[in-house]
């Protein structure tokens, strides 16, 4: 069996405009001695009510030793 060590750091902020809420993050994550993941992701939210809002993001991931994707995200966020 192995065993290898995992650790993950990220790093996260928020800068509130008169309406949209923005957001980053970077994060990068360690395991064993010598592979390690990255990932970087900036996004907004705008509220449509004091429950309700809706957010995108836009995300890079770069795993260990391959090319970097990205991804992004849109959706509708309610609390009942």
């Amino acid at each position: 069996t192995s065993n290898s060590t995992a650790r993950a750091a990220t790093l996260g902020v928020t800068y509130q405009l008169p309406v949209v809420l923005l957001q980053a993050s970077i994060g990068r994550q360690g395991i064993g001695e010598d592979t390690h993941n990255e990932m970087a992701s900036v996004g907004a939210r705008y509220p449509l009510s004091n429950r309700t809002y809706v957010y995108s993001s836009l995300t890079h991931f770069k795993a260990y030793e391959k090319d970097g994707v990205y991804g992004y995200g849109v959706g509708l966020n309610h609390s009942f």
